[in-house]
């Protein structure tokens, strides 16, 4: 269980890094804004089930699981990556 929530938070930072890097280019405010709230809403799945020790959308328990438990603090601070590389990219 703990292979495959790594790999799909990957898989999640990968593909959110897209939609950010088309919404920096855009020299108005609007997208920037869109930009930081896409953003977070990986970490926010993260930091949930640090917080309740449950998959969110799966209903999953993982209160026993401590490996899960400390990988989603980890993760929920390296989600971040992808809006902090596409605004040095792309601004």
């Amino acid at each position: 269980m703990a292979t495959i929530y790594f790999l799909l938070s990957i898989l999640a930072m990968i593909l959110n890094f897209i939609p950010l890097r088309k919404m920096l280019l855009s020299d108005e405010v609007y997208p920037h804004v869109y930009a930081l709230i896409i953003s977070c809403i990986p970490v926010l799945i993260h930091f949930y089930v640090l917080n309740f020790r449950e998959i969110p959308f799966l209903n999953i328990d993982v209160s026993e699981n401590d490996t899960i438990i400390y990988m989603s603090l980890v993760l929920g601070y390296l989600s971040a990556i992808p809006y902090i590389v596409a605004r040095r990219m792309y601004t």
